[in-house]
């Protein structure tokens, strides 16, 4: 209500309409915070981050076309923001454009400061589309890449279980039985609870 009366009073100014389209997103009306935001985005294109919120807003409207044009758009403007990389190689994941997801994340490798503790999720991002690769193309580089990419992330990151599924999982499909063991049950004793019940039942399994 106070973002609404101050664009009433000033209708011009583009960060009001960037704050009330961040209020409109967290109450998830999207349709309202799309709108706001490309007001902003008319208003002063030179603002990063209301592309990054626009394309979140976008993906829950379906729209990951135009998401994926946004989260460019939004690395074109901030080259540092990691979060935005994050985002589109997700969705490229999502919607199977594998290479599209690599070029991405190798990226966000150049945005990070070498050793920067953000670079674990990059790592372990990477490693999950080269694993997706070397299953979808029965490449064994692929999935040593992986491999790597999942030990990176655990250098800069012990606990992350997203790491240790899927370098356990890895080595599964390279028939090392031995790494694969260890990794999962690691996997399996250290998932908290926001890990979801089907990951930590699969790896059950397989061990």
């Amino acid at each position: 209500q106070s973002l609404s009366r101050a664009i009433a009073l000033e209708t011009s100014v583009a960060t009001y309409h960037h704050q009330l389209g961040e209020v409109y997103q967290r109450l998830n009306q999207h349709q309202e915070a799309r709108q706001e935001l490309e007001r902003a985005i008319q208003l002063d294109p030179n603002l990063f981050k209301p592309y990054f919120e626009l394309g979140m807003s976008l993906e829950e409207l379906d729209d990951q076309q135009n998401a994926l044009h946004r989260y460019t758009e939004c690395i074109q403007h901030n080259a540092t923001f990691l979060p935005c990389y994050l985002r589109l190689g997700s969705l490229y994941e999502d919607l199977g454009y594998l290479d599209q997801a690599e070029q991405v994340y190798q990226q966000a490798m150049q945005a990070v400061p070498s050793g920067s503790p953000e670079l674990s999720d990059v790592h372990q991002r990477l490693g999950t589309v080269f694993q997706q690769q070397g299953q979808r193309d029965n490449s064994v580089p692929k999935l040593t890449q992986a491999v790597e990419e999942f030990r990176a992330a655990l250098r800069l990151n012990p606990a992350s279980s997203d790491a240790l599924f899927g370098l356990g999982m890895t080595y599964r499909s390279l028939s090392n039985r031995e790494n694969a063991r260890i990794f999962l049950k690691k996997f399996v004793d250290t998932a908290g609870s926001t890990i979801p019940a089907h990951y930590k039942t699969a790896a059950q399994m397989i061990l």
